[in-house]
């Protein structure tokens, strides 16, 4: 696997020029709007095909039809957002504390016990996640629209350029990727069944520098859920709004068994509700 460079680069970047073809620039810069801000990678836009061939192993129906669209050039987060991260909205006052019990102990794990609608402050008691980063970016001079990936954008991020069915080729392992790995006994135990997700940043990253897009947590999009892909709109964009009663899962987490962490798996999830698997991570336009 390809991991992140290291070299040093600006914290600014420069805009985006449109559709691949079109100036859009290469995938894997690396740049962070405010201290407290996730790291965010650039991602080139182009024609992706989401979903999965009937014939992956695996597959569920609404995995399908596979759909072709056309994405704008983003930017996404290196890792999921942390409980670190969070806490920083939480002491400004934006967002309330992950649910009682649904937290993991470590600063740097992943932030879950967190709904949909905590992040983006849509018919929540706080402003959200959402609204606190973009004033953050503001208050620096950043012109920053922050928002949840469509479920499009974030299976273009997790293919990174790859057709095959795991954001690390044909198949996964638990070195790669932290989930129910118990009865894959050629690797060490102490891999195999982790006792909770691993720091943002731990394992290995796919081809564009991203981490953990596999497993650890399943991460919040912004559709709104349907049975298949039939209406995912041709241009990436979320399928329904902020207001829907279903919002989409991706990516599997460390209670999933490993068809689970495939690039087109997907799942419901009422977006008002919290678990102790699921976290996110962002976008920039």
């Amino acid at each position: 696997l390809a991991s992140a460079t290291t070299a040093p680069r600006p914290t600014q970047p420069p805009p985006f020029k449109g559709l691949a073809g079109r100036g859009a620039s290469r995938s894997g810069w690396r740049f962070r709007d405010c201290k407290d801000c996730p790291q965010m990678v650039r991602v080139r836009g182009g024609r992706s095909l989401i979903g999965s061939p009937a014939s992956e192993g695996g597959r569920r129906r609404s995995e399908g039809p596979q759909r072709r669209v056309r994405l704008r050039g983003f930017a996404i987060g290196r890792t999921e957002v942390t409980r670190r991260q969070w806490a920083a909205c939480v002491k400004d006052g934006y967002c309330a504390p992950p649910r009682g019990g649904m937290a993991w102990p470590a600063l740097d794990q992943p932030v879950t016990g967190v709904s949909r609608a905590d992040i983006t402050g849509q018919g929540a008691a706080k402003k959200g996640f959402i609204a606190w980063i973009n004033a953050e970016a503001r208050k620096r001079g950043r012109r920053a629209r922050y928002r949840l990936p469509s479920e499009a954008e974030w299976e273009h991020a997790a293919r990174a350029g790859r057709r095959a069915a795991y954001p690390t080729g044909k198949t996964i392992n638990p070195k790669q990727a932290n989930y129910d790995a118990r009865f894959e006994s050629a690797f060490p135990p102490e891999i195999r069944a982790r006792r909770g997700p691993v720091k943002a940043g731990s394992l290995p990253a796919n081809r564009w520098g991203l981490r953990e897009m596999a497993g650890n947590v399943w991460e919040w999009t912004a559709d709104c859920w349907s049975s298949d892909l039939s209406s995912t709109p041709k241009n990436g964009k979320p399928r329904g709004g902020e207001g829907c009663r279903d919002g989409v899962i991706r990516g599997g987490s460390l209670f999933s068994y490993k068809e689970d962490l495939r690039a087109a798996r997907r799942a419901p999830m009422p977006a008002n509700r919290a678990r102790n698997d699921v976290g996110f991570r962002l976008v920039r336009d």
